[in-house]
């Protein structure tokens, strides 16, 4: 719907209407990381992909959604992009089901708003 006047567009509709936007895009980006994490198996990088993966969180593995199973339970250290990717996977997963949940009118995953995207 417009937003420029119509007296027919709500602001609910509006917000559902990103919201969708927001599911269909993370959705899109999932698949494409999960494509990459299954490829890459590069274990030369440079010391500020090696420093920022020291920073991440643990990855969570009570995510739904799960493809290329033998990349979702554990990444070699080895494989520094491989190990990026995993954590940029559970942030979309996560925020997946935070969408999922709020277009469904069901409660929500209690996840702190910096570990989603």
């Amino acid at each position: 719907g417009d937003r420029d006047g119509n007296p027919f567009v709500l602001p609910e509709t509006t917000q559902r209407v990103v919201l969708l936007n927001r599911y269909r895009t993370i959705n899109k980006y999932l698949q494409d990381v999960e494509k990459l994490l299954f490829e890459l198996s590069m274990t030369k990088c440079n010391d500020a992909l090696i420093e920022y993966n020291q920073k991440q969180p643990m990855p969570d593995v009570s995510m739904k959604n799960i493809k290329f199973r033998e990349y979702w339970n554990y990444v070699p250290p080895s494989e520094p992009y491989r190990v990026c990717l995993f954590n940029v996977r559970d942030r979309l997963a996560r925020t997946l089901e935070y969408c999922e949940a709020r277009l469904a009118d069901n409660p929500v995953p209690k996840v702190p708003e910096e570990l989603m995207y």
